[in-house]
């Protein structure tokens, strides 16, 4: 009995134990948007020089794009850079003397300029590994199982510039990396597709430019918690995933008060109906009212007793910290002012 092993009963326990708790997440997809690293609002075009490199050409034409697809400048393509150069007898080369950069000011009022390189590298390796099985008779059999891995980084650097002063606004280094896989048993397999692996680095490397100088969309996966307990809860989730965001808030509402008062409920049951109104509250950029929700929720039901309600305003820095919670409550708190802090600065850059 002594070499009895149990731990691997204790998942199932656990498994149960959710089970029992009535308790699941449900994922919304909330668009929140984020402020650029750098202010750009007086700026009303950009031009976009020579990129150099060996993919200069892509990322040039994807950086295009994006600018164009964000609507926040009027783009001045490579071409009609070359003339307005040609007719200030500047060189690529010129741009990156601050000095005769200035020069561009006379002729592209209110603008920035981008420049600078970006190359990619491929490298491809196939390796081979010997397996052997046995069948049902006993009988071994050999296989050699080969592998091919490609892999494509691009390196770099751009610049962002002011035309007008010909001061550097912003230089951001570009980096990227693309891994991919294929085996095949008793033969090499087939080819890489390296081109869509170009295409996948270098559109991170212009979405990372993209991110710097103008404010940019992600899609995130809102957390909601269904409660079989309390079926409020999932009536204003599926208000939230059909973007009734308000009417969910005032469900949520409801579901926290009659909660409170219902003495069959559970302490964690409870806090979960805040937990909904604070994330519906935070997508709507309400975040002060977000933050008293996940208060109250902790102070029913904190998971860490060692943290109390009071010493949640002393956890605003808590990532900063390089410290950690195990309260979603708490994390979620820090969450919230991050998206508070970004909301001023994005109304700066609007």
């Amino acid at each position: 009995m002594k070499n009895l092993k149990i731990p691997n009963l204790l998942p199932l326990s656990f498994i149960f134990l959710i089970l029992l708790s009535g308790c699941s997440t449900v994922k919304v997809p909330i668009t929140v948007t984020h402020p650029a690293e750098i202010n750009m609002k007086g700026y009303e075009q950009i031009a976009i020089a020579e990129i150099s490199g060996n993919l200069g050409n892509d990322f040039a034409n994807n950086l295009k794009h994006m600018l164009v697809e964000s609507g926040r400048f009027k783009v001045v393509d490579r071409n009609r850079m070359k003339t307005i150069l040609r007719e200030l007898k500047l060189s690529q080369s010129d741009l990156m003397n601050p000095k005769k950069r200035a020069k561009l000011g006379k002729l592209m009022n209110a603008s920035a300029l981008i420049t600078g390189r970006t190359d990619g590298k491929y490298r491809e390796d196939v390796s081979s590994e010997k397996k052997y099985y046995k069948d049902k008779h006993g009988n071994t059999y050999e296989s050699t199982i080969y592998t091919r891995k490609g892999i494509y980084s691009t390196t770099g650097g751009i610049d962002v510039i002011d035309v007008q002063t010909g001061e550097l606004i912003r230089s951001k280094s570009l980096k990227a990396s693309r891994i991919a896989l294929k085996s095949e048993s008793n033969a090499k397999p087939e080819m890489i597709d390296k081109e869509a692996m170009l295409a996948s680095a270098v559109n991170e490397n212009a979405s990372d430019i993209i991110k710097a100088i103008t404010p940019w969309n992600e899609t995130i996966d809102a957390e909601f918690i269904k409660v079989k307990e309390i079926p409020a809860l999932e009536k204003g989730i599926n208000c939230a995933r059909l973007g009734k965001m308000d009417r969910a808030i005032n469900i949520f509402r409801t579901a926290c008060k009659d909660s409170e008062m219902n003495s069959e409920l559970k302490p964690k049951e409870i806090s979960e109906t805040y937990w909904n109104l604070g994330v519906a509250l935070e997508y709507t950029e309400q975040f002060d009212e977000a933050i008293m929700c996940f208060e109250k929720g902790f102070e029913i039901y904190p998971n860490k007793p060692l943290i109390t309600a009071n010493a949640i305003s002393s956890v605003i820095n808590l990532r900063d910290m390089g410290l950690n919670s195990e309260s979603k409550f708490i994390t979620q708190i820090v969450h919230v002012k991050l998206l508070k802090k970004e909301k001023s600065k994005l109304e700066e850059q609007l």
